[in-house]
């Protein structure tokens, strides 16, 4: 079972307004929901989602997304409370002013919002189907009442959500005309009278009037065009006070103060009494729009800096810049404070937490904000901190320091003051390739795009360490492994060179690289002796390296083999646990397995030694493990694309288990052992699909309750590690620029299988019992069937089956049950579902009973009245097929109980049945109450 938080969220009611959804929290059922993964810890961060300040008092706390997870840090960047709920990226989030109310949302291919409470870190009501096209972002009034959401193009929305009120229906404030251009940021005034929107080079004002449910929209179109200068995007917009100005800050720092024309039409000062009443948001959707020819500029004004963000803050204008400086105007844009670089690079997002005041004192803040007047004589307010973003690092400056001179170190000369920081957390700054776990340290690498090699200390939670292993940034790392015993780690690049670094050091073992090809390295793996390595590129070139007798720290070039006509999904070393020798093994998408002839003493090429078609076309093997089913012999446990899981023995190389996996194909599969005293017992298989994680009993049987699976990555996993001391699985995802470490409950794990239930399959037991009547000597109905009659059973029912798949279940049943002859296996019909959803239900949609009752009447019925003649149905049984005669007939009817007490001759069955009556009539429901 899939497993996410949004499960949790009950119906509780559904609006009127359109397809807007709102759902609300309830008590979750947490038995049936349990799941033995749990994300532990995260690495990275989504750097297109400002960060948020979550601060209360004195306990620091910040808000960021990583993937389609958000996560709540402290200041010490020790502790994180990951927030899950989200199917894919978020791309927006928001906050009240009294941090107790968070909102993230997705927006494709679902949007979906939901509203967190952030003391809980519980979800308590989210809103779906917002918009067909997507959000591109949230925001959320001053008392945490009012969300609005921005919607993407075409008919670009903004929508109001009143959503503390359960009656409260999201409604559409409007639509912005298709004459302007796209819409790319937006924010509600504190007072929530009104809300402005920016696109590149154009502002829109939504007015809500006091007195009527009219919208008045104001919109101003190419600001900078008509002013001659050129076009840079703009990033802010805000209203001055007491004025009937407005003013649009660009990304080069260029400012224009201009007029606007509603804003008059009402005091500005007693605008925190227009808040909007319910009944006034569910009937707002009529408006009135203005667009003003020209812009009425009153003053334009340079910043003379190259802004990242701003933040607004209590009529003051917060700053960030592209050299990570700090800088502070007021709402007139006259300059106050500037703070030493930060050296963090360009600064991406501002998050500010105020002084806590009282409710008196909140109050007369509220009442100011939009009258008072700075006060130049005394040019200092306070923080409790601020935290800054940027693309590889959050910095939480010191608490409680001021803008005024006697809190900050300041410099006369150039009026720059300096804070004192504290770097909480370093981010990834380039795409992940690749990860690696060394269990021993323990740390994870992680190979980036870029080249760089960053190592995570499990103990530190922190990366501490950035090296450069290419020398261009062109040139990326594409694959990291480690050897058996921990002490090599070899680096595969983009351009098919390998590096070999110390394990513990990470510094090079030797400054020259093993020159593989030009092509990039897919696959790398240690022999388990660590006598050999082995590369996989692109190009289907496998290339074997072998240590150096008298160096061991030395590899150089064994060989390489060229002739594969397919491309390369897996390889293997496995050893021989008599003589300790080396087998490489590799699988193509062909279906083929192939075994090289390899020595350590180099007394015989590097080639092909062997090659078999293992897997039927056109399925193949994605990824292969050793593993031991009895705890002597070693056996090949393979994933297969069509979504099952295989064991060959490795010599005779006959199938020994088989197990259909939850229709999806495990796309990399570890075995891991929870207890090394009790292998057999406590084995996992860990996998990954193309965007879950999961665990699976091991041998295993195939009953669902033997897998857990939790959703991981959304746009796809790049790699799967395990460290089975501390039962950790880590994951890192394709594009989200993220890992995620799951922490695995053995306790939880183990009630899902104790809990194991018979599946309901009665369906299928009336089959089960015709399959039985195949041989027309046969009219005794019986509890266990011949092992080849699963074959019929499983054509039955839609399936296509090969000579082949008949063959590996022939070998693997004769195996188990030490009986050489499969026709005189005798199974039962537990056993018959066992096997044929493990050998025959493929990927594809399977008929059911119903579904072929339903293809025999549409054969049968007659085309002017589409119902059945019984008796002409009878005919063609006698004449068509198996050409059974009356008598047969009869006595298989009376078998299965169509023909019983009430109804015990073919001439009193009833006739003109239509689809539900005839389905009725041959229904297995019928059929096994009366058994």
């Amino acid at each position: 079972m899939v497993s996410t938080l949004r499960e949790d969220l009950q119906i509780n009611e559904n609006t009127s307004h359109e397809n807007l959804s709102i759902q609300s929290s309830a008590k979750s059922n947490h038995d049936e929901y349990s799941t033995s993964l749990s994300l532990n810890w995260v690495i990275g961060m989504n750097a297109k989602v400002p960060l948020l300040n979550l601060s209360v008092g004195d306990k620091t706390r910040y808000f960021y997304t990583v993937g389609n997870v958000g996560v709540i840090g402290t200041g010490s960047g020790k502790g994180k409370s990951p927030l899950q709920g989200h199917t894919s990226t978020i791309v927006t989030a928001a906050v009240s002013y009294d941090k107790q109310w968070l909102i993230t949302a997705e927006s494709i291919p679902e949007t979906f919002l939901i509203v967190w409470n952030t003391y809980t870190l519980k979800p308590v009501k989210y809103l779906s189907n917002i918009h067909e096209m997507g959000i591109i972002q949230i925001d959320i009034s001053r008392d945490g009442k009012l969300i609005s959401v921005l919607t993407e193009l075409p008919d670009q929305q903004i929508i109001l959500w009143r959503w503390s009120n359960n009656d409260a229906s999201p409604i559409i404030l409007s639509t912005i005309p298709s004459t302007c251009e796209r819409q790319s940021w937006f924010h509600m005034i504190e007072d929530r009278s009104m809300i402005c929107s920016i696109g590149k080079d154009s502002t829109i004002f939504y007015i809500f009037s006091k007195d009527t449910d009219r919208t008045k929209i104001e919109i101003h179109r190419h600001i900078q065009r008509k002013l001659g200068q050129r076009i840079s995007p703009i990033i802010f917009c805000y209203l001055i006070s007491d004025k009937y100005e407005a003013v649009i800050i660009t990304a080069t720092g260029k400012a224009v103060f201009f007029e606007i024309e509603y804003a008059h039409s009402t005091s500005l000062n007693t605008q925190r009494q227009q808040t909007m009443a319910t009944n006034q948001i569910n009937s707002s959707t009529d408006h009135q729009t203005y667009m003003s020819e020209r812009t009425k500029v009153k003053r334009l004004h340079d910043l003379q800096r190259d802004i990242t963000c701003i933040r607004w803050f209590n009529d003051y204008i917060i700053i960030g810049t592209a050299h990570s400086q700090v800088v502070v105007f007021d709402h007139n844009l006259h300059f106050i404070k500037q703070y030493s670089s930060l050296n963090m690079g360009a600064i991406i997002s501002i998050a500010i937490n105020a002084d806590n005041h009282n409710e008196e004192e909140e109050q007369q803040l509220t009442e100011k904000i939009w009258s008072d007047k700075f006060d130049y004589s005394n040019k200092s307010f306070e923080f409790n901190e601020v935290i800054c973003q940027s693309n590889n690092e959050i910095v939480v400056t010191q608490q409680n320091f001021s803008l005024s001179m006697h809190y900050c170190l300041k410099n006369d000369d150039d009026n720059i003051e300096y804070l004192l920081v504290k770097i909480v957390q370093t981010i990834l700054t380039s795409q992940i390739t690749d990860i690696c776990v060394n269990p021993v340290l323990p740390v994870v690498y992680i190979g980036t795009l870029t080249g760089h090699l960053y190592v995570w200390h499990g103990e530190g939670r922190s990366l501490f360490l950035n090296k450069d292993i290419s020398l261009s940034t062109q040139i990326g790392i594409s694959k990291l492994v480690l050897d058996r015993k921990c002490s090599y780690l070899a680096i595969g690049l983009s351009n098919g060179s390998i590096y070999l670094y110390d394990a513990a050091t990470c510094n090079s073992i030797n400054n020259h690289p093993l020159y593989n090809s030009q092509s990039s390295i897919s696959d790398l793996q240690f022999s388990l002796n660590s006598h050999f390595l082995c590369a996989v590129s692109l190009d289907k070139r496998i290339t074997l390296y072998i240590h150096d007798e008298q160096k061991p720290d030395i590899y150089h070039i064994y060989g390489y083999c060229t002739n594969h006509s397919k491309e390369i999904t897996s390889i293997l070393f496995i050893e021989d646990r008599l003589t300790e020798k080396q087998r490489l093994l590799s699988s193509d998408n062909d279906g083929n397995l192939i075994e090289y002839s390899i020595d350590y003493h180099r007394q015989v090429p590097f080639e092909i030694q062997s090659r078999i078609n293992l897997i039927e076309y056109p399925s193949y093997i994605l990824s292969m493990i050793s593993y031991s089913i009895d705890g002597k012999n070693d056996y090949l446990l393979c994933s297969i694309s069509s979504g099952q899981i295989k064991c060959f023995d490795i010599n005779l190389y006959q199938c020994r288990h088989t197990l259909q996996t939850l229709r999806f194909s495990f796309e990399q599969i570890k075995v891991w052992s929870i207890d090394c005293e009790n292998i057999l017992d406590t084995s996992y298989l860990a996998f990954r699909t193309s965007t879950s994680v999961g665990v699976m009993k091991l041998p295993g049987t195939g009953h669902p309750n033997e897998y857990d699976m939790i959703l991981a990555h959304p746009n796809g996993i790049k790699s799967l590690n395990v460290i089975s001391g501390r039962n950790l699985l880590i994951t890192c995802g394709k594009e989200d620029n993220c890992i995620f470490i799951w922490k695995f409950d053995l306790f939880t794990m183990k009630k899902r299988i104790e809990n194991q239930s018979l599946e309901s399959s009665t369906q299928f037991q009336s089959l089960f019992y015709h399959i039985q009547l195949q041989d027309p000597t046969n009219l005794t109905i019986k509890q266990v069937i011949s092992l080849p009659l699963i074959s019929d059973f499983a054509r039955a029912l839609g399936n296509y089956i090969s000579k082949r798949q008949i063959q590996e279940l022939y070998d693997e049943q004769c195996l188990k049950k030490k009986i050489s002859d499969p026709y005189q296996i005798k199974i039962n019909f537990y056993e018959t579902i066992r096997i044929y959803y493990n050998h025959f239900v493929t990927n594809t949609n399977q008929l059911s009973v119903d579904d072929i009752l339903k293809f025999i009447f549409d054969q049968y019925k007659v085309s002017n009245t589409s119902k059945i003649d019984t008796y002409s149905f009878i005919q063609s049984l006698m004449t068509d097929g198996e050409k059974m005669t009356l008598d047969e007939i009869q006595d298989a009817f009376r078998t299965l109980h169509i023909l019983n007490n009430q109804i015990n001759t073919i001439d009193a069955l009833p006739t003109g049945l239509d689809l539900q009556e005839f389905i009725h009539l041959f229904s297995s429901t019928i059929i096994d109450n009366q058994l």
